[in-house]
């Protein structure tokens, strides 16, 4: 399928977790249409490592995620938004590669 027009996306995540038992021992987070490429929130990956996944700790991620990233505003979506959900949805997908 091609791409149609203006058919881009006003957020995206990807999550890789290293797991052992319930336990994070290791994890890559990236956030895409944030910055001019995506970027890889090493703070929030930081927060991760050598902890057990709970909400508390999911919570920290999605604010460490917000901090971090310095969207734009663009036609798609603003900068206001991007920087609020990013967080949020990092946190979800998280929560997916878990299930």
């Amino acid at each position: 399928m091609t791409r149609v027009d203006q058919d881009l996306a006003k957020l995206n995540a990807a999550v890789c977790l290293n797991m052992v038992g319930n336990v994070c021992q290791g994890a890559r987070l990236a956030v895409g249409c944030v910055a001019p490429t995506t970027v890889r929130v090493k703070k929030a990956e930081d927060i991760l490592k050598g902890k057990e996944i709970n909400e508390s700790v999911l919570k920290d991620v999605a604010a460490a995620v917000s901090a971090e990233v310095t969207p734009i505003d663009d036609v798609r979506s603003t900068a206001w938004y991007r920087k609020e959900v990013s967080g949020v949805l990092l946190k979800r997908t998280i929560e997916k590669a878990l299930a």
